[in-house]
């Protein structure tokens, strides 16, 4: 059964921030650029990515999305959006640069983020082949907008779909959100 992402050859490490610094964004990034760094300096190790709830990480995280503009019934487990939108329940995960290529988790349409997408710039949202479909029924998510953890974010790709805590679930609807905007 296809996982969604290649399994094989990838290790995660875990980094904790400690409490006295969890305020500090600027600190925070600096502790995962460094981080990150250090583990692709290891020997044998082809590349490292920043990831929050990895797929099989044990540490899956959800949340609601509402779309711009949508209205309708209540769906997925969610309740009334922001703005009158319908609120639909995704796995959160904020990731680095390289994420998608290091999993070997397709680009199915659209873009993966860019050093473009940081502080500052348009914010953006990669979305899953499973929240393309449900959320976005009969068309393309490119373009869109989606309110997520109250911010408003343009969707710029759609992911393939990744069986996030085993291989006898379908995978769940997830959003995707550059780190460089996240922190």
């Amino acid at each position: 059964m296809n996982p969604g992402f290649r399994p094989g050859g990838i290790t995660y490490v875990n980094t904790i921030v400690p409490s006295g610094v969890r305020n500090d964004s600027a600190l925070i990034r600096r502790i995962y650029d460094d981080a990150v760094a250090r583990v692709a300096a290891i020997p044998g190790v082809d590349g490292a990515a920043l990831a929050t709830n990895p797929p099989f990480g044990g540490g899956e995280s959800s949340s609601s999305l509402s779309v711009e503009g949508e209205t309708g019934p209540v769906v997925s487990g969610g309740g009334a959006g922001a703005a009158g939108g319908v609120r639909h329940q995704v796995e959160q995960r904020v990731v680095g640069p390289g994420f998608f290529r290091l999993m070997g988790i397709p680009i199915v349409s659209g873009r993966r983020f860019t050093p473009e997408d940081r502080g500052g710039a348009v914010l953006v949202a990669i979305v899953s082949e499973a929240s393309a479909r449900r959320d976005f029924p009969g068309g393309s998510p490119l373009g869109k907008r989606v309110r997520f953890h109250n911010v408003l974010r343009t969707i710029v790709g759609v992911a393939g779909d990744v069986r996030s805590t085993n291989l006898k679930t379908d995978a769940h609807a997830a959003i995707y959100t550059p780190v460089a905007q996240s922190l």
